[in-house]
């Protein structure tokens, strides 16, 4: 009686096969990493501008609770002495002490992200930022803000990648740098302004899609 064999993969087949997985794995799971990589920074970057916005809120009221007076605040910068260590409590950041790059920019960091201050002015002697020139525009930017969003500690730190500009706003809104110019410049293969980008991850729903 004649018995059916079925035929085996060779050596080679099976070497063949695997090389092709390999090039096939090292191309998509780089992209998948990266994708990854995005997700996260888009969404960690939506919290950070929440709990912000609350915390700037926070802020007011408990200045207000202080009040005896029968006055009122109505602008975050009708806050008293108001500062960027003032307003770090109140979003969940600890300062650091440490000065990033000069002496106007200090750095608060909370789990898991980490928040780079600016403002347009500083006090020489101890390096805390302070507030712009007071004023009743609601939409005034107050305070600028550098949000890192994975820690200043990790890489790239890059504008657009993890790092994103916001400015804070006499009524506790966060804007995003690059609103009149993210269509240009924070392009998809073509970043010329990565600052610009922050607008553009804003306008995209908390994403990064370029």
């Amino acid at each position: 009686m004649k018995q059916n064999r079925k035929k085996a993969f060779t050596l080679s087949e099976l070497l063949l096969t695997l090389a092709i997985i390999g090039v096939v794995a090292a191309i998509t799971i780089p992209q998948l990493v990266i994708g990854m990589q995005k997700k996260q920074a888009g969404s960690q970057l939506g919290r950070v501008v929440s709990q912000v916005e609350l915390g700037c809120q926070n802020l007011i009221q408990y200045e207000n609770s202080k009040i005896t007076d029968g006055s009122y605040i109505n602008n975050l910068s009708d806050v008293p002495d108001l500062s960027i260590k003032k307003l770090a409590p109140f979003i969940g950041a600890q300062d650091t002490d440490e000065t990033v790059q000069t002496s106007n920019i200090k750095k608060y960091s909370s789990v898991p992200g980490t928040f780079l201050m600016q403002a347009a002015y500083a006090d020489p002697a101890s390096g805390d930022t302070i507030n712009i020139t007071p004023t009743e525009d609601p939409n005034e930017v107050v305070l600028r803000m550098l949000i890192d969003v994975n820690g200043s500690n990790n890489k790239p730190n890059a504008y657009g990648k993890d790092i994103f500009e916001f400015g804070l706003t006499n009524s506790c809104k966060m804007v995003p740098y690059g609103l009149a110019t993210y269509e240009t410049d924070c392009a998809n293969g073509n970043i010329s302004d990565g600052r610009a980008c922050s607008a553009r991850v804003v306008a995209d729903g908390w994403k990064v899609k370029y």
